[in-house]
């Protein structure tokens, strides 16, 4: 048999070829392998995908988101008893301008109770006293309709005699108000820092969500001259 040399040499430059691929496919292999060590396949079960999105949901459920409203009266509120309370003298003093300032309130405003009214349901502001830095009015909320009343509260509107948007938060006034002819009390705290040179304040009060009935208390006056000069 007669030796042909060009086979010879493409049987040989297809063996390299191949020996030189199979080897980098195993290096390949090999560090993608080790790359890999460690990491599992996600689980992909549609029953157990279900339930573990019920869990995050739930948990996101859970978290209550605090108006920003009520966060700046906590936090104002905070800073002024720590400032008071320096050695008792601050507290004393404190209390003793706080008493000054509810008497000359009292004194000033004109007479309580101040009273809204529409479709037999009534709000009146009992009175006004300064608190922790804070006006509070002193609010009842009664029905003599023959259906219940829904609040949310978050919708108060106050605004002062310059137009500005006026922050407060409510505490103990009921969310649905029955129709039971009863009284149901409550406060209204305003930090006196969203009052400063404010004359007199609006506030209106829809139902929720129909808002068919409007509770308007217009020019309740804020005279805070004292507290006014305090503010810087």
């Amino acid at each position: 048999m007669k030796f042909n040399l060009t086979i010879v040499l493409t049987l040989m430059l297809l063996g390299s070829v191949l020996g030189a691929s199979s080897a980098t496919a195993w290096w390949a292999f090999t560090l993608g392998y080790k790359a890999l060590q460690g990491v599992t396949q996600p689980d992909l079960t549609p029953a157990n995908f279900l339930a573990q999105s019920k869990q995050v949901g739930q948990k996101e459920s859970s978290r209550k988101i605090i108006p920003e409203r009520e966060i700046i009266v906590k936090v104002y509120d905070y800073i002024h008893k720590q400032g008071g309370n320096v050695g008792g003298l601050g507290q004393k003093q404190s209390r003793q301008d706080r008493n000054y300032q509810n008497a000359l309130l009292q004194k000033e405003t004109k007479s309580f109770p101040i009273v809204a009214a529409d479709s037999k349901v009534k709000m009146a502001i009992i009175n006004a006293v300064l608190e922790s830095g804070s006006l509070v009015l002193n609010v009842t909320l009664e029905n003599e309709g023959k259906s219940p009343v829904n609040f949310l509260y978050s919708f108060l509107d106050i605004v002062d005699d310059r137009g500005r948007a006026i922050g407060a938060i409510t505490e103990g006034l009921p969310g649905k108000l029955p129709a039971n002819g009863e009284k149901y009390s409550g406060r209204i705290t305003i930090p006196k820092t969203l009052l400063y040179n404010s004359k007199t304040i609006n506030l209106i009060l829809t139902d929720y969500p129909d808002q068919k009935l409007k509770l308007k208390i217009s020019q309740i006056p804020v005279f805070l001259g004292q507290i006014n000069g305090e503010v810087r």
